[in-house]
């Protein structure tokens, strides 16, 4: 209810947030009512402040007894996938849900192969699998929900798409009604600094916010077809401290934003973008990367 809230106060108009798949259904066939009735009041709050919700159904966690069964390198984790899907659109059709079905897939991917809960040699069967269930998610929303539009938002490795496009990107774009793009840093010859973020230390990787404009130009030249959104773009600190680079976060916003105005001047069908994060979170690891609008003490100040 907290980031609700100052997301209302900020005048942000859709909230994306996760129904977590291991939470509603902790088991085979059992569903929790009362964790769903949470989703339930998320939902209900978040309509309640004029926004509109965006649900991700998969952020790269799943029940431990999909797990178990292999993941998405399982043909069966698709019907799996699809019932879950099923048992939360029919929950929240009709309120112009905006839908992601998996985050950031080709990570996704990376994650999964670098804690090991994927064999590589299972890598085109998890592909497959991966692009089955979205594919089939994309009818179930838009025969459950109408009015509901569907996405996969995907991550901008500058330089790289055309190669990373290719594992799910391309196989799904026929049943996508939006691009979601994920920016947070450029590549250039006179900034070759993301490959920091190849350590997760996304802190010293040198802004570059023009390059949010190439992404954009990028994918509106690749599916010409499709609006696009910019589902995540951020900049974080090292643990709440000032920028090497002397960089903030406001005047990140300022030259995003202006790189934005610029790329609808060109003529590119920007719907939408949304800042990463509100408040600070637990960053795949810790909490050291901080992304926040909003500072959170998470490690001395549990209130």
């Amino acid at each position: 209810v907290m980031d609700i809230r100052l997301a209302k106060g900020m005048g942000v108009n859709t909230f994306r947030f996760s129904v977590e798949w291991a939470r509603v259904q902790p088991a085979p066939g059992v569903w929790d009512e009362r964790e769903l009735a949470y989703y339930d009041d998320v939902v209900a709050h978040v309509r309640a402040a004029g926004m509109t919700p965006m649900i991700t159904l998969d952020h790269w966690v799943y029940p431990g007894w999909i797990a178990d069964r292999g993941g998405f390198a399982a043909a069966r984790t698709v019907d799996d996938f699809l019932a879950f899907a099923r048992a939360v659109v029919q929950r929240y059709r009709g309120q112009g849900v905006l839908w992601v079905t998996f985050n950031e897939p080709v990570e996704f991917l990376n994650q999964e192969l670098k804690i090991g809960a994927l064999d590589p040699l299972r890598i085109p069967a998890w592909q497959a699998n991966v692009v089955r269930a979205h594919r089939r998610a994309y009818d179930l929303v838009h025969a459950l929900d109408p009015t509901g539009r569907v996405t996969s938002n995907q991550a901008f490795y500058p330089g790289f798409n055309a190669a990373t496009d290719a594992v799910v990107m391309d196989r799904i774009a026929d049943k996508l009604d939006f691009v979601g793009i994920d920016y947070y840093y450029g590549l250039s010859p006179t900034n070759l600094s993301a490959g920091h973020a190849l350590f997760d230390e996304l802190w010293k990787v040198r802004p570059q916010p023009e390059g949010i404009y190439h992404a954009l130009r990028y994918y509106a030249d690749r599916y010409p077809d499709l609006p696009l959104y910019v589902v995540e773009n951020g900049l974080p600190t090292d643990d709440a401290r000032p920028r090497a680079d002397g960089y903030t976060r406001a005047q990140s916003i300022r030259d995003t934003v202006f790189w934005l105005q610029r790329a609808k001047a060109d003529g590119m069908d920007v719907i939408g973008y949304n800042h990463w994060s509100i408040t600070d979170n637990y960053e795949w690891g810790s909490y050291r990367p901080r992304f926040g609008l909003y500072r959170v003490d998470a490690l001395t100040d549990p209130s």
